[in-house]
């Protein structure tokens, strides 16, 4: 990623007004020291005291507030920027996933001007039991070449995001062919599905992949990114290496799935449930 750099500019008038602020602070606290042991014997003394220790905290104050502002902006932007991008693989963070989704989409996915777009939701399962055995680097390590896969893949023809552990998202645009989109999600399985080498040892790793349609009414993200998820879930319990579409009756089954646990737990507590034979 490249970084920000502060305009020279800006870093001059920073220094100048940190250095302002500095002087203007250590002044006031010497005329403080200075005055605080002799006796003001007049009205005019005191008011002329008063006077420049006011004045040189306005200074003090002033010049730090300028210093702060002066490369605020470039400060936030360079802060945003590292926001945007997950720090392990490089591809876009959550919160940059978010930013760039509309912008994706309104541009029609590029200058092939697609009529749909998806959300498709990735899963390594596998994290944490890596992590647990080799450690955190080599899980990371791993992160780095299920990124660098994705983004041979999908290149500049839409967006890469690692959300979360090992979740990665995809946003890709298709035509009103289907086909376009099982042959996309399948080549994705295929590419992270690829052995991977840690140590002196090749292992297998297998993924669940869900789809959701990013319809043009524009829902938020984090909704898209929950039906997503939940394709990925419903695809999980037919079987390693599958994906499914999200529709609205997935929705309708996890609710219930919820509500039949929190009521099988409220009769648990409530000591309601009695075993029989039979």
């Amino acid at each position: 990623m490249k970084r920000n750099k502060v305009p020279k500019q800006t870093r001059v008038f920073r220094a100048l007004t940190i250095f302002s602020s500095g002087m203007g602070a250590a002044m006031l606290a010497l005329w403080a020291l200075d005055m605080a042991g002799m006796t003001l014997s007049s009205y005019r003394e005191a008011a002329t005291f008063g006077a420049i220790v006011l004045g040189l905290a306005s200074l003090a104050g002033a010049g730090t507030a300028h210093a702060y502002f002066a490369g605020g902006d470039d400060a936030s932007q360079t802060y945003e920027a590292l926001l945007s991008v997950d720090s392990v693989t490089g591809l876009l963070s959550r919160s940059g996933l978010a930013e760039s989704l509309d912008g994706y989409v309104s541009k029609g996915g590029g200058p092939s001007r697609m009529n749909r777009f998806f959300l498709i939701s990735l899963d390594f399962d596998s994290l944490r039991d890596f992590n647990e055995t080799y450690g955190l680097e080599t899980g990371d390590s791993l992160l780095r070449v299920f990124g660098d896969r994705l983004q041979r893949v999908v290149g500049d023809t839409g967006l890469a995001a690692r959300t979360s552990g090992g979740e990665f998202v995809i946003v890709l645009a298709a035509n009103h062919d289907d086909r376009e989109l099982r042959a996309a999600t399948e080549a994705l399985l295929g590419i992270l599905s690829l052995p991977v080498r840690v140590g002196n040892a090749s292992h297998s790793v297998f993924w669940n992949a869900g789809v959701a349609e990013i319809h043009k009414n524009n829902p938020p993200m984090e909704r898209i990114l929950r039906h997503a998820n939940l394709a990925r879930t419903t695809s999980r319990a037919t079987g390693r290496g599958t994906w499914s579409i999200y529709h609205p009756e997935m929705s309708q089954v996890a609710a219930y799935r919820h509500w039949i646990e929190a009521e099988l737990g409220g009769a648990l507590q409530r000591d309601e449930l009695m075993l029989h034979y039979q």
